[in-house]
């Protein structure tokens, strides 16, 4: 164990460890000695906290040792393997998904023929979850141009031990956005809206947590109703071929970065998917073909606006529009968020300004508790 906790410390960057540190439940004490950066976990009991102590030179004699220290620590604060402390610092930035055969044999291995299906079935998992945060869409005939974009991005990383698992290394995740809570009786509150990279690894794994509850319920229309924030046929479809047609169990969980809060429906739990789930995939995937994406009128005042970036520049960071959706059928106002390019934008700057209802056609879609709207047209102020 000493040999291998000082290879694994050995193999991390001290800028990382501190940037896992601070973006985790550990503040940054204040102390007189300016050598040294010493991190204390947060206490809500009021007992004094474990501490780490680090050099704050990384060249500083004996870095090894006190890495190594660290990984004990944080292994024991989290009852974690140090090998699994280690992935969460070296990806801190990413999420992780894992995908593991369940019914290998002795050899943790499986046949090649199935590792040639499952390989390209993983590109397909990711390129359609991505294509859902483009445009929602029960169906889809070929990838959209974010899906692809994501298919390059995301990285394909090692096996895992215990049996023959599969990581999938989601692209470093974009800053969140905060804005105003969703329902107009909630007068304090926010509401975030993630990184598109964060995005995409929840609806898959929220996807196979409805799965879950389509199998316990008896009932394919959970999986069907929820296409907006969760399974397309397209990634059913790729789930089933993952699992050989329901012959081979899979687990499928995540490894969240502590960049950005998970939702809180979601967690780091293991799900097992069977032959069960991978018959009512298989329906789910008949229905969401034949089902038509629900497109709708949006009617309402501005009541948002955030841009993390000059707003008339394209950029990378969206700019964003919450809106009050006033038309809803049940009567209930909500407010709803709306990506826009610059000149939409600019649409929206003005109606709020002059307090105008603005108006959209698009699809929309319920993530956790808050609402999204995706591919928007005919965006204009009355």
């Amino acid at each position: 164990m000493r040999s291998s906790v000082f290879q694994i410390a050995n193999s991390l960057t001290v800028s990382r460890l501190v940037a896992y540190l601070k973006l985790s439940d550990w503040m940054v004490a204040d102390t007189v000695n300016r050598d040294w950066d010493v991190f204390v976990q947060a206490n809500t009991s009021g007992e004094e906290g474990v501490e780490i102590a680090l050099p704050k030179a990384e060249r500083a004699s004996g870095m090894n040792q006190y890495v190594a220290a660290a990984l004990r620590t944080l292994a024991a604060s989290r009852n974690e393997e140090i090998k699994k402390v280690e992935s969460r610092i070296r990806f801190v930035g990413q999420d992780l998904i894992y995908i593991r055969n369940l019914d290998t044999d002795a050899t943790n291995s499986v046949p090649l023929d199935l590792a040639s299906i499952q390989i390209p079935k993983l590109k397909k998992l990711v390129g359609y979850a991505a294509s859902a945060e483009k445009e929602a869409r029960p169906h889809y005939d070929q990838l959209l141009s974010l899906g692809k974009t994501f298919v390059k991005d995301f990285r394909f990383g090692q096996t895992f031990e215990g049996s023959l698992g599969y990581t999938i290394e989601s692209r470093p995740l974009g800053e969140s956005i905060t804005s105003f809570s969703m329902f107009e009786e909630e007068e304090e509150g926010t509401i975030t809206i993630l990184p598109p990279e964060r995005r995409v690894v929840e609806r898959i794994l929220r996807g196979v947590h409805i799965a879950d509850q389509a199998f316990e319920a008896g009932d394919v229309g959970a999986i069907v109703d929820n296409f907006e924030s969760g399974l397309n046929s397209n990634m059913c479809e790729a789930i089933s071929s993952l699992s050989n047609m329901g012959s081979m169990r899979l687990g499928v969980s995540v490894q969240w970065s502590p960049k950005a809060e998970a939702s809180e429906d979601l967690s780091e739990k293991e799900v097992e998917v069977h032959n069960g789930h991978v018959q009512m995939l298989n329906v789910a995937a008949e229905e969401l073909r034949r089902t038509q994406s629900r497109l709708v009128e949006v009617i309402g005042h501005v009541v948002g606006l955030t841009s993390a970036e000059n707003p008339m520049t394209q950029g990378r960071s969206p700019k964003t529009a919450i809106i009050r959706w006033e038309n809803r059928p049940d009567g209930r106002p909500v407010k709803i968020a709306v990506n826009l390019p610059p000149e939409q934008y600019q649409v929206a700057t003005n109606a709020h300004a002059r307090w105008t209802k603005v108006r959209f056609e698009g699809t929309v879609q319920k993530m956790g508790i808050h609402w999204i709207a995706n591919d928007v047209s005919n965006f204009s102020s009355n």
